[in-house]
């Protein structure tokens, strides 16, 4: 059986920021821009403290992460919010109405809202948001112990460790600098790590691509994504409390046939002497 050896990287993180968006049907060739977005299926959104509704006739809609931001579909924030969309094909306008709502005379599309405004779903959503937050927590009090830590961020846990086996099994990075960009925590003095472990984290995968079979490692990586999706952590994981430091350790194996890897990523805490909390400084991939 081949074991493959483990590389460490550090990354920081902390909060997204959330925004909105929606389809506004076809434009003009010169209005069109392509790009490369990811769908976070980990990312709640909610109104007043309750989860919205994001399901449509063509499915779930999905937040969409993209330089760092998340999109979240126009109208299901705003009917979340007792408001009404609608979309005008002639003008290319989303209309968003809170008060007085008057369907527009343009052709229903997948945008424009019912006459009635849908119930918010009271049920837990059925992702792994249910089990807690996709998003680390950002600071703790002095006196936290490491073991609360480590089950507070198992969710965070999860979709790190999802994050950095798709990296690994394609090669691209963007999703993890993405994660770098939007979650990283300045120091005391105002510094982030993103430069170097950006750079490392391309270098790394870069050359682990280059000697592993791909197509075994393609595997590996969608084994360790369905193990922390599942969020099943294995013996190794723990948690450390240290005088300057918190830790809550996260590992999950990874299985095909013949092979065995095990994925992992350390979320680190380090106590800001100005504000004498813990806040979340870095993680440690495997």
């Amino acid at each position: 059986m081949k074991m493959f050896k483990s590389k460490k990287m550090v990354v920081g993180l902390t909060s997204l920021i959330v925004a909105s968006s929606f389809s506004l049907g076809a434009f003009a060739d010169t209005a069109l821009k392509q790009i490369t977005a990811y769908q976070n299926s980990n990312l709640q959104v909610k109104v007043n403290g309750k989860a919205i509704d994001l399901s449509s006739e063509d499915g779930t809609m999905y937040p969409l992460v993209y330089d760092g931001h998340s999109y979240v579909s126009a109208k299901a924030l705003a009917e979340a919010m007792g408001g009404k969309v609608s979309y005008d094909e002639s003008s290319k306008t989303v209309n968003v109405t809170t008060n007085g709502y008057t369907q527009t005379s343009a052709e229903p599309t997948k945008d424009n809202s019912s006459n009635t405004v849908p119930p918010i779903k009271q049920d837990p959503p059925t992702t792994s948001t249910s089990k807690g937050s996709a998003s680390p927590v950002k600071t703790y009090n002095s006196d936290v112990a490491a073991s609360q830590i480590f089950e507070d961020n198992k969710a965070a846990a999860s979709a790190v460790i999802q994050i950095y086996a798709r990296a690994l099994k394609t090669g691209d990075t963007s999703e993890i600098n993405q994660w770098l960009k939007s979650n990283l925590v300045e120091s005391e003095f105002g510094s982030t790590s993103y430069e170097l472990t950006s750079k490392s984290i391309e270098k790394t995968l870069k050359a682990t691509r280059a000697v592993e079979d791909l197509n075994v490692l393609g595997d590996l990586a969608n084994s360790a994504i369905a193990a922390a999706k599942d969020q099943t952590f294995n013996k190794d994981s723990r948690s450390e409390g240290l005088t300057k430091s918190r830790e809550a350790d996260y590992f999950v194996d990874a299985v095909t046939t013949g092979y065995k890897m095990k994925f992992g990523v350390y979320l680190i805490y380090s106590l800001n002497n100005e504000t004498n909390k813990f806040y979340f400084s870095q993680a440690v991939f495997y």
